[in-house]
């Protein structure tokens, strides 16, 4: 068990000894099992479900880009096969993405990961339960993720019309489906040297996203996720703290450590589908919480290629009590409450974004560590949140 009242400690301890957190790895379960020790010391009831998801977000991404780039290859020669190839690579992401379904994902290798449901249970007939999820497992790095690379992707474009283009995702998926377009002209015209300068053209931004995140792949560095997340699961402990001593009867907090989020939300994903009919939607709101500092507070509105409308009830909860966070759109990925939010129930999440660079500094970045963690915005955050939880126990 560590010191869970310090956060610059409790923080340091897990990446010390959980240096390496990748989804679906032994440091990752042990990060857990430090964790799982903590919150059985306030009185929690503790237990690890276990799923099986992929560890790299990036070797998916980049497959299948890599292998739209080969439909664009065979346009000139059998065109038909390019657009199978390319509506393939469409239906795949986007199933993805909106958790539906994984495809292409099966050609990686599953490992085993698990979550931590910390449950503190009501003690009369249950009306509501109020979920807090975070991840503990950390991401890794590359170019991509390089500060000034971050500032030039969320920047806003100079037209309103293209506003779109600040989900990098959107326009790779959306290059890929008019290349399909344009594989339907190919059969019909013969593939004019026009068209294939399009096609060329096109398939910039597949070329872009495959070789950005294959590079990110082949470095195989970790970061430390001291802000992202271990701030949202030590938040969890210290809502914890503060929220059971007054929690009303009826009223059921759960606090869940998700595993492979950087894989793509994977553990959010297992278990939307574990406690479907377990956990009523009617009477259950998740609250996501990732990176709590190193920016300011906003409340996410979630959708790697399309906008997800955010949850009604939850998000007036949130604009009345916590009036001073903003809604922010995610330009690319996805927290733990997308699945949960998918699947029908009322879920949103918290985190900071430095607006100079559209994400929280040290994103994704070896500087993500203990030294460069703002525990003031650490504390003002969990405040925000604390503020919002209560009010959701009328």
């Amino acid at each position: 068990m560590s010191d869970s009242s310090d956060p610059k400690k409790w923080i340091g301890g897990i990446i010390d000894a959980c240096p390496r957190r990748v989804a679906g790895s032994e440091s990752e379960r042990r990060a857990h099992k430090m964790m799982q020790a903590d919150a059985e010391a306030l009185g929690l009831d503790v237990t690890l479900r276990p799923f099986r998801h992929n560890r790299s977000l990036y070797a998916n991404m980049a497959l299948h880009f890599a292998i739209a780039l080969v439909g664009t290859a065979l346009l000139p020669v059998a065109p038909s096969a390019s657009l199978f190839i390319h509506l393939f690579v469409v239906i795949s992401y986007w199933l993805e993405s909106n958790k539906k379904a994984m495809v292409l994902r099966h050609l990686f290798p599953f490992h085993d990961s698990q979550n931590l449901i910390a449950t503190h249970a009501a003690k009369s007939e249950l009306r509501k339960r109020i979920v807090f999820v975070s991840h503990i497992d950390a991401a890794f790095t590359g170019w991509v993720f390089h500060p000034t690379m971050i500032k030039l992707a969320t920047a806003p474009p100079p037209i309103k019309a293209l506003e779109f283009m600040r989900k990098s995702m959107l326009v790779g998926t959306l290059s890929v489906f008019l290349l399909a377009i344009l594989d339907v002209a190919a059969i019909v015209l013969e593939t004019p040297t026009w068209l294939m300068i399009t096609a060329s053209l096109l398939s910039i931004p597949a070329f872009l996203t495959m070789a950005m995140n294959g590079q990110v792949v082949l470095n195989n560095t970790v970061v430390p996720g001291a802000n992202d997340n271990l701030t949202g699961c030590w938040a969890n402990l210290e809502l914890a703290r503060r929220l059971i001593p007054d929690c009303p009867d009826d009223i059921e907090l759960v606090f869940v450590a998700t595993g492979c989020e950087e894989a793509g939300t994977g553990g959010a994903w297992a278990l939307s589908k574990q406690v479907e009919g377990e956990w009523p939607k009617e009477n259950t709101y998740i609250m996501g919480i990732d990176s709590l500092t190193n920016g300011t507070l906003r409340r996410f509105i979630e959708g790697e290629l399309l906008t997800v409308p955010p949850p009604r009830e939850l998000s007036q909860v949130m604009e009345e009590h916590a009036p001073d966070v903003p809604p922010f759109q995610i330009p690319s990925g996805a927290t733990d409450s997308l699945p949960f939010l998918i699947r029908g129930w009322q879920a949103a999440s918290f985190g900071c974004v430095d607006e100079e660079i559209g994400a929280p500094r040290n994103y994704h970045w070896p500087t993500d560590n203990v030294e460069n963690l703002d525990l003031e915005q650490l504390d003002t955050s969990i405040a925000q949140i604390e503020r919002v939880a209560r009010a959701l126990f009328d």
